[in-house]
């Protein structure tokens, strides 16, 4: 289970500590600041502001050679660091081509074809639309060929220019859930907003939308 905390390393020396204290952030200089689970960090500490800003202030003293990683399943739309993280980056996405007409493209869940009911774990028949919109070919692509196009993709950032490098991916891609379990959780948590929730943010990797 990840926890919010943050890994600081410098010259050989690695701190583990919680993002729960402002002591946390005190008295270290780091080079490498590692920060996992960043929107399950707390909004404020005891009074002294936000503790993802007061950890980057722990990199001051190195303004080339400092490396700050951030890394989090979102949560709320708007109230995420992680999103607002990844606007302000560069936004690469992993972009697979069809295994029919070659077109790079972004795996999203609204393109999946959801198949037969066959069992309430795993809708097994269902495929993947390659997207007509973008100059598709409109195939539809069984899961088996997802591996193959997996191996294929590469990283695009949709602004180059950027400094920051960021990074979004779902599981859609994951060699270990199939689309068919996908279409088949997603179908499980209609109903239920905390559910769909769950879903949207650990499935595909999405802040979620309350309004």
């Amino acid at each position: 289970v990840a926890t919010a905390s943050a890994f600081m390393a410098y010259r050989g020396v690695v701190y583990v500590v919680g993002a729960n204290s402002s002591k946390s952030f005190r008295r270290r200089t780091i080079r490498v600041l590692l920060c996992d689970e960043l929107d399950a960090w707390p909004g404020t500490l005891e009074g002294e502001g936000d503790p993802y800003t007061l950890a980057k202030e722990r990199t001051s003293t190195f303004p080339y050679s400092k490396k700050i990683l951030a890394a989090s399943t979102p949560t709320i739309k708007d109230a995420s660091r992680i999103e607002k993280a990844f606007l302000a980056s560069d936004q690469r996405h992993y972009l697979v081509p069809c295994p029919e007409c070659a077109l790079p493209q972004r795996l999203v869940f609204s393109r999946l074809q959801i198949g037969k009911v066959l069992d309430e774990n795993d809708y097994p028949t269902t495929e993947y639309l390659c997207d007509p919109e973008i100059g598709g070919c409109g195939s539809l692509i069984p899961h088996h060929r997802k591996d193959g196009m997996v191996a294929r993709g590469r990283w695009v950032p949709a602004f180059p220019g950027r400094r920051v490098a960021g990074f979004q991916i779902s599981a859609l891609y994951s060699p270990w859930v199939s689309w068919g379990q996908l279409a088949a959780e997603w179908a499980a948590a209609q109903g239920d907003p905390q559910q769909v929730q769950v879903f949207v943010n650990t499935k595909l990797g999405e802040t979620y939308d309350a309004t």
